[in-house]
């Protein structure tokens, strides 16, 4: 059986749990879907939820919201969700450690695109796990996530976040896809065309550098400096243009065959191994350890994480 056959078989039988699950969700089987897979706190992005769930409307695809809630945001984040339920009846919401174990692996299975905008990734371990079930990732440009998706373009496409009136990102971007099409239509022998995309990926790396060292300043702030309302400097509006923009473009990719999940699921099975993910979350916890006990705050609702992701893991690299 192909990726995309388990892909199909996973959305029917998720249909049918869902239904008996809450009646009042929609999940068409026969369409595309996508997931929001993670803890739900700001600085996951849980803010672009509303429209992650608006751009799958406007694509007609399925959507899942799978999460649960931690110390941090706790306020913030349970306002959120329960605003999002009264507003979108009918889009299947599993926040929660019980009511994601009903779902197992299923949602990862049946999702087509995990979609994440999260301000900050160490590793991005969800996102290798999405590529290994054979999905297409769509998540912020930030941290470790390139690494995570093995800076791949089959595998992921990264969407830059914007602080203040940052947009040199965005433009970069759309003149390089449009350099790629006049190409493809013009065919391969067009050297003019060619040197003006090498300018161009030399000028959008070079920015990256820039904007990198940028985003772990805002981090360092972040983290060690405990400031919340460091999210204010973020530009909401452009980031939100940004997801709109490369979510319809890989959305696009996916159904004219330009990226597949038996080809996903390909790299993925020849860019990872077992020790590379025991080291990495074996890194991640340290990391956060380190935070907590920096700040003086219980490990226990680490612990109960650890578990549950180690225990996840290790069955998924068996």
């Amino acid at each position: 059986m192909s990726v995309r056959q388990k892909k199909e078989l996973a959305r029917q039988i998720l249909s049918d749990k869902i239904k008996v699950f809450n009646k009042e969700y929609h999940f068409d089987p026969s369409k595309k879907t996508l997931l929001f897979l993670g803890r739900i706190l700001k600085s996951k992005g849980s803010e672009f939820l509303k429209d992650i769930i608006e751009l799958a409307e406007a694509l007609d695809c399925n959507v899942l919201i799978c999460g649960y809630l931690t110390q941090y945001d706790y306020e913030f984040s349970e306002q959120l969700v329960e605003k999002l339920k009264t507003q979108y009846p009918w889009v299947p919401f599993f926040i929660g450690r019980d009511e994601q174990s009903f779902l197992g692996s299923l949602h990862r299975a049946a999702a087509d695109i995990h979609v994440c905008m999260s301000f900050n990734e160490s590793f991005g371990l969800a996102y290798s796990e999405a590529l290994c079930y054979g999905s297409h990732c769509v998540i912020s440009d930030v941290g470790g996530s390139r690494s995570a998706v093995l800076n791949n373009p089959e595998c992921a496409t990264m969407v830059p976040l914007y602080w203040g009136d940052d947009i040199k990102y965005l433009r970069l971007q759309e003149k390089i896809f449009n350099l790629k099409n006049k190409l493809l239509e013009c065919g391969q022998n067009q050297d003019e065309l060619k040197n003006n995309l090498r300018v161009l990926k030399d000028e959008l790396n070079n920015y990256c550098i820039k904007k990198a060292s940028l985003t772990n300043l805002f981090k360092k702030y972040f983290f060690y400096k405990n400031k919340i309302d460091a999210f204010e400097t973020v530009n909401y509006e452009k980031t939100r243009e940004a997801l709109k923009f490369y979510l319809f473009q890989a959305y696009e990719k996916l159904c004219d065959g330009s990226i597949c999940a038996e080809r996903i699921y390909y790299e993925a099975m020849n860019g990872f191994s077992k020790e590379q993910w025991l080291s990495g979350i074996e890194n991640v916890y340290d990391k956060a350890k380190e935070i907590l006990k920096a700040q003086e705050q219980s490990t226990l609702v680490l612990q109960d994480a650890e578990q549950d992701d180690a225990a996840g893991l290790m069955q998924f690299c068996a």
